[in-house]
């Protein structure tokens, strides 16, 4: 607090129980600030893990859809087929 005082002497005039009072409103915002973090880098791996879920499975049905327009621009799959294929995937 004495430091503070010493880098912004404008606050020397602020009452002493005010400036209790805010510093007891900063360490709750810090705590808060610190559980927050906490959470984050707790749920950064299994963010992580979502995330490359999904895009393997993004680049499956990309590939899986080549083979499929492979197999039906030769005629090994009837119209009917390839439209439920589609429409599945």
């Amino acid at each position: 607090m004495d430091n503070i005082r010493l880098q912004f002497p404008e606050l020397s005039n602020i009452n002493e129980r005010i400036m209790k009072e805010v510093c007891e409103e900063v360490k709750i915002y810090q705590l808060n600030a610190m559980h927050i973090l906490l959470d984050l880098q707790q749920s950064y791996p299994l963010c992580w893990t979502m995330q490359m879920t999904r895009r393997c499975a993004q680049m499956l049905l990309k590939y899986e859809s080549v083979a499929i327009i492979q197999l039906y621009e030769p005629g090994m799959l009837e119209e009917n087929e390839y439209s439920h294929i589609l429409e599945l995937i």
